[in-house]
Parts: structure tokens; C-alpha cells; sequence
């Protein structure tokens, strides 16, 4: 019986450990959401917050503290972004 990463892979057209490598990311970039807020999720993902899938699991606690500073300018530029418009609301 195929395993679901398997199942994956074939219908993704990409090798079961491209699979595994992508769950791991998932958990690893999770783990710094539940952390940091879904706002480092958000930073990680869309590539605001530069940090390649190896980088992800393997912070040191000095460079969280840095991932954290780089989260706290994107909120700070957001916060300014929704005074400027004016209306509360951050796009």
C-alpha cells in the first residue's frame, strides 16, 4: 500500500522526498509561527524575511533574535502603511 507521501509525490509529478522536505519545512516554518505569530509565517513565506528551507529548522538563538527584529520592522511599516492610508487596515 503507498504511503501518503508517495501519493503525494505522484500527484505532484515530484519525488517522494521533495514530499518529506516540504512537510518538514511546513513544521519547522509552524513552529516559528507559534512562536512569533502568524505575521513571521506570513514574512517567511512571501519572502519578506529572507531565509532559504536549510535556514528554516537550523536558527541560533541569536539569529531568531534577528528573524524576530526584521518581523517587528515589517509590522512597523505595515502600522505606518495603515496610518498613511488612514483607515486602520493593513494590506
Amino acid at each position: 500500500m503507498p504511503r501518503t507521501a508517495d501519493k503525494v509525490a505522484a500527484a505532484a509529478g515530484v519525488s517522494r522526498e521533495t514530499v518529506k522536505r516540504a512537510g518538514e519545512y511546513a513544521e519547522n516554518v509552524d513552529r516559528i509561527a507559534s512562536t512569533a505569530g502568524p505575521k513571521a509565517r506570513n514574512a517567511i513565506l512571501s519572502g519578506a524575511v529572507k531565509m532559504t528551507r536549510e535556514q528554516v529548522p537550523t536558527r541560533t538563538r541569536g539569529s531568531w533574535r534577528r528573524l524576530f527584529t526584521e518581523i517587528d520592522v515589517l509590522r512597523a511599516r505595515e502600522a505606518a502603511g495603515a496610518a498613511d492610508r488612514g483607515d486602520g487596515s493593513v494590506r
